[in-house]
């Protein structure tokens, strides 16, 4: 290949300008005619073979040019790529032109198996080509003993194809098809003259002038395209072909109402012969009811109707369920001569709905005893739990030795640990069933944060962690919402950074919400009135293992930990967080996260709480 792009290994040959101008011709007007057509199939036959005739005049300037026997010969080759197909290229787009194709679609197919033989014997032997010949206008190829089976198979469907263009230009009743073909049948036959280009193949040394009749029959298939194209495509035709085509049901009324037109589709829909729907009133093809036909009715007398819902009848009386279109056909005043009723069939979509709210409502109902099941199950363990942690208490309080105070002390811990998974379901159920709620009770802000704090001092010191807590100074003493619920909330979220952190210090801070300052009222549902509010914004810090941050936003889901590690090395049900959030958005807030892994997270939460009278009397956070 280096040597075929070595611009030294050729020489200017002016005898190859006219070869390489045509080929470039072949393919401009070819690419045009792909756009004209649209590159329909006989636009892309006819593309083919300019492409063949192409290459063919194209490998030939390169021979032209060529320096040396051996770069001759390599072009030779390669035009070869195009000289066997010239011929089936040719009668493949006659046939489509002519309307023959389906007939001789295997005739076409052979034909392209043979140029591709003679093709691979042209670039693997020397059997069809043997070497060039240097003439005085520059290298051209020498056949081999291939050579006259090659000719015979291109002058036999030479004749094949202009036999079949006579007959069908004889046949042709006159107008825009029979001069189409009287057109191409003449350009054909002088392009064909082109074959005396095989004599010098032989060692006559006559110039090869088939460019000249390849540019006429260029000029005149130009000529035929400008005026006739290549099909025949008009109104009525395409009209039809797609009436006929359309996968969906469709009818044509006049301005009486009675259908004229109907499509294959509608009648395999509706079970009807076509004869059984001509002349009748289009409002009979709704189904067999007085207010299914009055709804067709009025839809006619609308300017444009999309995707109606309505029902039709079928000839066994069943009701087909479509979406309706219609669109009215106007003269030049714009009076209405019809319309056009595209009626698609919606049966499945319809089923496939029904199916689907089936197992939704089925999938909603196993939800709902799934959450009631985990609310008893929840309860009933509860109950026993409860009397082991209370005799466990009771026997801690006795006079024991040692070892089996270690044991209950270790009942305990597990009886402690198994309430919260347990209360977490519960809470998750409740959750689910949209039962979790929150109260609206005046207490002491300070004082519960703390005594909800004094239940993890005891882990967090036996971890060796330092336990701290600030209120801002402008924090009321007195707050009205629901205690138990922040505390739950502080205890779920400084459990969390007990566990997860091994040294260092954990600190809450309670504040005010920068855009919650204010003393707006805020409605109290439970009550029926409105009260001032304002907006706490806590914070719970530590210096734990982190969270990854494309984990932040899932933590907040049932089920989800930071990593799936954390499962089974720390424990836990994944339920916290989302019961939390829960929680927070009862209360009128948002919980979010910020997180360095190896450094330590920190969890903010907003909650929405009423103001209330000092004097008011807190009740005890439960």
């Amino acid at each position: 290949m280096m040597a075929v792009s070595d611009s030294s290994n050729y020489v200017l040959n002016l005898y190859a300008l006219a070869p390489a101008l045509t080929a470039l011709g072949l393919l401009l007007v070819g690419s045009a005619v792909l756009v004209r057509e649209r590159v329909s199939r006989v636009s892309v036959a006819l593309f083919f073979v300019q492409l063949a005739v192409a290459v063919w005049l194209g490998g030939l300037a390169a021979m032209y040019c060529s320096a040396n026997a051996a770069l001759a010969l390599w072009w030779a080759r390669f035009h070869f790529l195009g000289i066997p197909a010239i011929s089936p290229a040719i009668y493949s787009f006659s046939v489509i032109v002519m309307g023959l194709y389906p007939r001789r679609r295997w005739l076409v197919w052979i034909n392209w198996l043979l140029a591709a033989l003679f093709s691979a014997a042209a670039l693997g032997s020397d059997a069809l080509l043997a070497g060039v010949y240097r003439f005085w206008w520059g290298y051209y190829p020498r056949y081999g003993w291939l050579g006259v089976p090659f000719l015979l198979f291109f002058f036999g469907v030479a004749l094949i194809n202009l036999r079949d263009y006579w007959i069908a230009y004889r046949t042709a009743s006159a107008g825009t098809q029979r001069a189409r073909l009287r057109l191409l049948l003449i350009g054909f036959s002088i392009a064909y003259l082109g074959a005396v280009d095989y004599l010098p193949c032989y060692g006559f040394e006559l110039y090869p002038f088939g460019y000249l009749p390849v540019a006429i029959c260029l000029s005149l298939m130009a000529v035929t395209i400008q005026r006739y194209r290549l099909v025949d495509i008009v109104p009525a035709f395409a009209a039809n072909e797609i009436i006929a085509t359309m996968a969906d049901p469709l009818a044509v009324c006049d301005a009486e109402g009675r259908v004229r037109v109907v499509n294959s589709a509608l009648c395999a829909t509706l079970g009807y012969r076509e004869s059984e729907l001509l002349g009748k009133p289009i409002d009979g093809l709704a189904h067999h009811d007085a207010a299914s036909s009055e709804r067709l009715r009025a839809l006619l007398q609308r300017e444009t109707v999309r995707d109606e819902e309505m029902s039709f009848g079928s000839r066994a009386g069943e009701a087909v369920a479509v979406s309706v279109s219609i669109s009215h056909l106007r003269d030049r005043r714009r009076e209405s001569l019809g319309a056009v009723v595209i009626a698609r069939d919606i049966r499945e979509r319809k089923l496939a709905e029904h199916e689907l709210q089936q197992a939704k409502a089925a999938a909603e109902a196993a939800n709902r005893s799934k959450s009631e099941f985990l609310a008893n199950m929840s309860h009933e363990i509860r109950t026993p739990m409860n009397v082991i942690m209370g005799m466990t208490d009771m026997a801690l309080d006795t006079a024991l030795a040692p070892e089996p105070r270690e044991y209950l002390e270790i009942v305990k811990a597990s009886a402690n640990s198994l309430l919260g998974v347990i209360n977490d379901i519960l809470d998750f159920s409740r959750m689910e069933a949209g039962k979790l709620s929150v109260e609206a009770q005046p207490f002491g802000l300070r004082g519960s944060v703390t005594e909800a704090l004094k239940t993890v001092t005891v882990p967090a010191q036996a971890k060796g962690l330092l336990l701290n807590a600030t209120f801002a100074p402008e924090l009321p003493e007195v707050v009205v919402g629901d205690a138990g619920r922040l505390g739950q909330v502080l205890l779920n979220l400084v459990g969390n950074a007990i566990k997860f952190t091994d040294r260092g210090e954990i600190a809450v801070c309670v504040g005010i919400a920068q855009d919650g300052a204010g003393g707006e009222p805020v409605a109290d549902t439970s009550a029926g009135n409105s009260q001032p509010g304002i907006t706490l914004h806590f914070a719970v810090r530590d210096s734990g293992i982190g969270i990854a941050a494309d984990k932040l936003e899932a933590i907040f889901e049932p089920f989800e930990q930071g990593d799936g590690s954390t499962t089974r090395t720390y424990g836990g049900t994944g339920l916290g967080l989302s019961i939390c959030r829960r929680l927070v958005e009862l209360m009128g807030g948002r919980i979010w996260a910020e997180s360095t892994v190896g450094e330590g997270s920190t969890f903010y939460f907003t909650a929405r709480l009423g103001l209330a009278n000092e004097s008011a009397a807190p009740t005890a956070p439960s």
